[in-house]
C-alpha cells in the first residue's frame, strides 16, 4: 500500500510539472470543447504526448529527410482537404484519434510521405553554385578525407532545406553552413600545417590537402558574398529557383499548420494532467503500469515536445514570412490554413469559433426544519419515551436562504498567429439575489489556520494526494425563536434567531472511473457545527432491569445555546442512469454516524434562577447520525460536437440530524434534544453556450 501511494503522489507530480509546462500555450476553444467531453486517464495522455512527439519527427522529416525535386507532385498532395481527411480518417482506428485533426493530419503527410520515397532516388546534398556536393569544395582521395560521391544530373535535392540553400543560404539557416564552412577550413588549414613539418611527406598528398583547403576557402567566400546582399525577387527569377521557393511555401505552410495544431493540443494535454491529479485513489491504482510509464517518460518528453514545436513554429513562420514576400502571397492565405477545422481554424480570421457566448444561471434554497419528538412514543426495540410533565418547550420559525444569480458572458477570442498580440474582447453581467442568509464554499486550509502562500501550498497537497475537501458554509440571518408551556401553548418569550452553520467533508473516490451507474463513492469524515438555543430533556427508565427500558420525563434544562457538534464517518454514492444522450437522473445518498462533545447544564435548585451559582453544568458526549440524499436530473441539449450546448441540472437535497446524549446508570438516564434538525431544499442550474 505504501508503495502504490508513493507511487501515486510521485505521479501526481510529475503531471503537475507536465500541466506547468503546457499551461504557457493559449487555450482556445475548440481544446477546451475537445477537453469537456472527454475523459481523462493516463493513457489518452499519453497518446496526446506522442502525437506531438510525432509531429515533431513528422514535421523534421519533411523538411530535412525527404528527397526533393522542383514541381514534384508529394508537394501538390500534402494540403488537406475534405476528402483526404475522409480517406485518413478511415486508417485510425481508434475513436480519441479520428477526434485529433493532429492525429489525422499526421497520418494523411505519413502517408504522402511513405508514396514519395519509393520513387526518388536518395540525392546528394548539391552545394552552392561552383561546390562540389556533399561536404562543400572537398575532393576525393585525400588521405583521412572520404570520398565523396561525383554530382548528378538530375536536378534533385536530398530535402527541401538543400533545395533552399542552393536558391539562398539565408532562407535556411545559413549562419549554421557559415559556421560548418568555417569549422572545416580552420581543420583544414591546421591539417596542411602540420604535414608541412613532417620530414617524410609527399609532395602530391601534401598539395591535394592545399587544394581542399583552397576549395573550402572559396566556398566559404562566396557564402560570405551571397550572404552579404539581403534575400530578393531576383533570386527566384531563375525557373527552378522559382518553382522551389512555390514548393516551400505549400510545405512550410502545411508544417507551421501541423505544428500550431500540435501546440494547442498541448493546452488539453495539460488540463488533463490537472484533472488527473484529482483522480480517484482505486483509479490510480487500476492504472498503475501507465502512471508508471508517465513517471518514467512524460516529464522529459512533455517538455521537449512543448519547446521543440514553440522552437519548430517559430522558425517556420519566420521562413514563411520570408518565402511569402518573395512570391507576393498572404501567410495567412496559404494553403496550410485553407482547411477549417481543428483546434486553430480560427487563426485565419475572426471565425465562429472565436465567438463566446455564454448564459448561466443558478437557483438554491436552503431550509431548516425542526421536527420535535412526540409526546410518547416507542422505538424499534421496544423502548418507550414519555415526555409527559415537561414544561417547556422551543419553537424555530426561520426564513430560508434564497439565492439566484444569472451571467451573461460574450467573449471574442483572436489567436496568437506571427506577432499578432492576443485580442480578448467581452461584456459580462452578474445580477445576484439573495434573502434569508448566505450560502458559501470555504477552503479547509483555512478552516486550519493555514494562510497565505501556506493555504495554496496545502491545498495543492491535498489535490496532489487526491482528498477530496469541501466546506460548505450557511448562515441564517432571519428567524425567531419561541418559549412555550407545553399545557397550552401560550407564549413565555420570543426572540430573534440567527445561527450559522459549517460541514467540513474530507474523503476519497473510490468509485470506477468508467462506471456506467456509480459515478462517485467517497468514504471519508465530516465534521457538523452548528448552535441553536435548546431546551434538554433529562429521562429516567422507570423499569430498570426490565428487557425494554420506559423512560419518563424527570427534568429540563432551562434555554440555553447548545453547540451540535459531531466528528463522523460518512459515505456518499451518486447514481446516474442515461436514459438517452440529453437526459440523466441521478441520485445521492449520504450517510453519517459519530460521535461529538455537548456542553450543558440543569439547575441545581429547579425553582431557583438561572445564575451560574445555581448551573450544574455537564461535559458529555453524544452520537450524531446523519442523513442525506437528493433526487435529481441533467437534460443537456446537444451533442459534444454540437455549436450550440445548453443543459438543465436540478434536484432536492436532505439532510437529516439526530442526536442522542450519553446515557447514565447503566442506561437508565438520558438526556434528549426532543426533535430532529433537518436541512433541506432545492438546487437548480441551467446554461446555454454557443
Amino acid at each position: 500500500m505504501r508503495s502504490s501511494a508513493a507511487l501515486r503522489v510521485s505521479s501526481a507530480i510529475v503531471i503537475c510539472t507536465l500541466a506547468a509546462g503546457c499551461a504557457s500555450t493559449g487555450p482556445d476553444v475548440r481544446a477546451l470543447r475537445m477537453y469537456d467531453h472527454e475523459t481523462p486517464t493516463p493513457a489518452l495522455l499519453r497518446e496526446h504526448i506522442r502525437e506531438m512527439l510525432d509531429t515533431l519527427a513528422l514535421i523534421n522529416e519533411l523538411l530535412n529527410g525527404t528527397p526533393y525535386q522542383p514541381g514534384a507532385t508529394w508537394v501538390a498532395t500534402l494540403p488537406l482537404d475534405d476528402e483526404k481527411m475522409k480517406r485518413a480518417q478511415s486508417l485510425v482506428t481508434d475513436a480519441e484519434g479520428k477526434a485529433s485533426l493532429v492525429r489525422v493530419y499526421a497520418t494523411h503527410i505519413r502517408n504522402v510521405l511513405d508514396a514519395a520515397k519509393p520513387s526518388l532516388p536518395s540525392l546528394p546534398t548539391p552545394a552552392l553554385p561552383g561546390m562540389l556536393p556533399g561536404l562543400p569544395g572537398m575532393p576525393a582521395g585525400v588521405p583521412g578525407v572520404p570520398a565523396m560521391p561525383a554530382p548528378t544530373a538530375i536536378p534533385g535535392y536530398a530535402s527541401l532545406h538543400d533545395a533552399l540553400v542552393h536558391v539562398h543560404p539565408a532562407l535556411v539557416k545559413g549562419n549554421d553552413l557559415e559556421q560548418r564552412l568555417t569549422r572545416d577550413a580552420n581543420d583544414a588549414t591546421q591539417r596542411y600545417e602540420a604535414m608541412k613539418t613532417e620530414a617524410d611527406v609527399d609532395p602530391a598528398t601534401l598539395a591535394q590537402v592545399e587544394s581542399a583547403r583552397q576549395h573550402i576557402v572559396a566556398d566559404l567566400t562566396r557564402l560570405h558574398e551571397k550572404l552579404s546582399r539581403p534575400i530578393s525577387p531576383a533570386d527566384v527569377t531563375d525557373p527552378e529557383n522559382a518553382r522551389i521557393v512555390s514548393d516551400a511555401v505549400t510545405v512550410t505552410s502545411v508544417a507551421l499548420r501541423l505544428t500550431v495544431e500540435a501546440i494547442s493540443l498541448a493546452t488539453v494535454a495539460g488540463l488533463e494532467a490537472a484533472s488527473l491529479t484529482r483522480d480517484s485513489g482505486r483509479q490510480w491504482l487500476i492504472n498503475a503500469p501507465a502512471t508508471a510509464e508517465l513517471i518514467a517518460e512524460l516529464p522529459e518528453d512533455g517538455r521537449r515536445a512543448y519547446q521543440e514545436l514553440a522552437t519548430f513554429s517559430s522558425s517556420l513562420r519566420d521562413l514563411l514570412d520570408m518565402l511569402s514576400a518573395l512570391t507576393h502571397v498572404d501567410p495567412l492565405t496559404t494553403v496550410g490554413f485553407k482547411f477549417k477545422e481543428g483546434l486553430v481554424d480560427d487563426i485565419v480570421g475572426l471565425a465562429w469559433d472565436s465567438v463566446h457566448l455564454e448564459a448561466q444561471g443558478a437557483g438554491e434554497a436552503l431550509f431548516y426544519t425542526n421536527l420535535p419528538d412526540a409526546e410518547q412514543s416507542t422505538d424499534s426495540k421496544g423502548n418507550s419515551y414519555d415526555y409527559t410533565g415537561r414544561q417547556r418547550k422551543l419553537s424555530y420559525n426561520v426564513q430560508p436562504i434564497i439565492l439566484a444569480s444569472a451571467q451573461l458572458r460574450i467573449k471574442l477570442d483572436w489567436a496568437h498567429w506571427m506577432d499578432a498580440a492576443g485580442l480578448k474582447i467581452g461584456y459580462a453581467t452578474n445580477r445576484f439575489y439573495k434573502s434569508g442568509g448566505d450560502l458559501g464554499t470555504g477552503s479547509l486550509a483555512n478552516e486550519l489556520g493555514v494562510k497565505g502562500k501556506w493555504s495554496e501550498a496545502f491545498n495543492a497537497a491535498l489535490a496532489i494526494a487526491g482528498v477530496n475537501a469541501s466546506v460548505r458554509l450557511a448562515h441564517f440571518n432571519h428567524g425567531t425563536v419561541r418559549e412555550t408551556l407545553v399545557t397550552d401553548g401560550s407564549e413565555l418569550a420570543e426572540a430573534p434567531l440567527t445561527f450559522d452553520m459549517k460541514q467540513i467533508d474530507v474523503g476519497y473516490d473510490l468509485a470506477p472511473r468508467h462506471s456506467q451507474l456509480i459515478k462517485s463513492l467517497i468514504v471519508g469524515f465530516r465534521y457538523f457545527d452548528y448552535t441553536l438555543p435548546r431546551v434538554l430533556y433529562e429521562l429516567v427508565n422507570s423499569t430498570p432491569g426490565a428487557d425494554t427500558a420506559a423512560y419518563v420525563f424527570s427534568r429540563e434544562t432551562p434555554p440555553q445555546s447548545i453547540r451540535t457538534r459531531f466528528y463522523m464517518a460518512d459515505v456518499a454514492a451518486r447514481f446516474e442512469k442515461e436514459v438517452s444522450p440529453h437526459f440523466k437522473p441521478y441520485v445521492t445518498v449520504d450517510l453519517a454516524a459519530g460521535y461529538g462533545p455537548t456542553h450543558y447544564y440543569f439547575l441545581k435548585d429547579q425553582d431557583g434562577d438561572d445564575v451560574e451559582s445555581n448551573h450544574d453544568n455537564s461535559s458529555s458526549s453524544g452520537a450524531g447520525f446523519g442523513f442525506g440524499g437528493a433526487l435529481g436530473f441533467r437534460w443537456q441539449l446537444g451533442g459534444p460536437e454540437a455549436r450550440v450546448n445548453a443543459f438543465l441540472d436540478a434536484y432536492y437535497h436532505v439532510q437529516l440530524i439526530s442526536s442522542l446524549l450519553d446515557s447514565k446508570n447503566s442506561g437508565d438516564t438520558i438526556v434528549q434534544v426532543g426533535a430532529t434538525d433537518l436541512f433541506h431544499g432545492p438546487v437548480a442550474s441551467f446554461g446555454a453556450m454557443f
